[in-house]
């Protein structure tokens, strides 16, 4: 995962042609499943995780573990970005168990394990478990430092950048020297990226706010020119926040807050209801509502804005209780929101709420 996607492109049709020809079944069903890894990384979602759970399910593949590994980790991304954590832990738990499991570690990739660790370090980092991010990268790093191949540490800054929130931004300085060392002469662009933005977030922390959202920008900048828009969108949240982070500045919030609808309309665009509802919290922390489908002038002026995200969620068919997790909210809040979007558009049940009848559903 060097992030010469083109190339990769055109390698995967050369393998998918010779494994047809030669009758090579092993060849082709890796070379698809590294197709859909490939757009999962550059934000080609739609359907992807309908092929990716048909593909999970099929006999054929039960025995190529490598494959059904790659596999696990972009359905588990997946659902993460879609706002089902929960699936998330259950699936990577196969690929990279919690390192104080007493069970063996599978016996994967470190790119496969990279990525499944880098997700999980995203997710104990939005629960506020710094310790924990860390923990899930911790052994990876190590094997990536012992080894010198620095590409492979791409996808586990999450869990890097999780040592300046703990207190521990010594190490966090030394492995930085160290990644910037690895890369000499490498030509990895998603690393290149990967460390601009871990170099960034030191920055942030250190004081050196200027410093840091050039670097975000820079960040943003490399990881759009490789098609990786969900890394993107995270680059300038990032940027965003750290505008927010000094209101001593006269322009910082707005531009924060703009920042922040940017962001914002990366991720509704991917369908990244995760990072989406993330943004929305910190929009309405600055006095900011941004609802579902905010910009599209869809809202049904009927309902609030809360009704109305939570309409726009249900008509998905998300349960209360996926969308109180979502939102966090109880899913009894969920339910009554629920009930008063119903009740002012006349509806009978949630499932009308996809009808062409709500605006608040598109």
């Amino acid at each position: 995962m060097l992030g010469h996607y083109d190339r990769a492109d055109d390698h995967l049709d050369h393998a998918t042609h010779w494994s047809v020809a030669a009758d090579a079944p092993y060849v082709r069903e890796s070379a698809h499943t590294l197709r859909l890894v490939l757009d999962w990384v550059r934000g080609k979602w739609p359907g992807l995780a309908e092929e990716t759970e048909r593909n999970l399910r099929s006999p054929r593949l039960a025995h190529l573990h490598a494959v059904t590994a790659e596999l696990t980790v972009v359905r588990a991304g997946l659902a993460l970005a879609q706002g089902d954590p929960a699936t998330t832990q259950t699936l990577l738990a196969r690929v990279h168990p919690d390192p104080q499991a007493p069970r063996p570690t599978p016996d994967h990739t470190v790119p496969v394990r990279a990525l499944a660790a880098g997700l999980l370090a995203r997710l104990a980092t939005a629960q506020g478990d710094h310790a924990a991010a860390w923990q899930r990268v911790e052994a990876l790093v190590s094997l990536v430092a012992s080894k010198g191949i620095w590409v492979w540490a791409a996808e586990l800054v999450p869990g890097m950048e999780a040592l300046l929130d703990s207190g521990r931004r010594a190490v966090a300085r030394d492995l930085r020297a160290r990644f910037r060392a690895g890369l000499r002469d490498a030509h990895a662009p998603a690393a290149e990226a990967a460390l601009t933005r871990f170099e960034a977030a030191i920055a942030r922390h250190r004081g050196h706010v200027d410093r840091a959202l050039h670097l975000y920008a820079e960040a943003e900048t490399a990881y759009r020119a490789m098609s990786r828009p969900y890394d993107a969108a995270q680059a300038r949240e990032a940027a965003a926040r750290t505008r927010l982070a000094r209101p001593d500045h006269r322009e910082a919030v707005p531009a924060g807050v703009e920042g922040l609808r940017a962001a914002l309309a990366d991720y509704t665009g991917l369908g990244a209801a995760w990072d989406s509802a993330r943004v929305r919290r910190a929009l309405r922390a600055q006095g900011v509502v941004a609802v579902a489908g905010a910009g599209r002038g869809r809202r049904d002026q009927r309902l609030s804005p809360r009704e109305s995200e939570i309409a726009a969620l249900a008509a998905q068919g998300r349960t209360n209780r996926e969308i109180a997790a979502l939102l966090h909210l109880s899913p009894r809040t969920v339910e009554t929101h629920v009930a008063n979007a119903l009740a002012k558009l006349g509806l009978r049940s949630r499932r009308d709420l996809s009808g062409p009848s709500n605006p608040s559903a598109t």
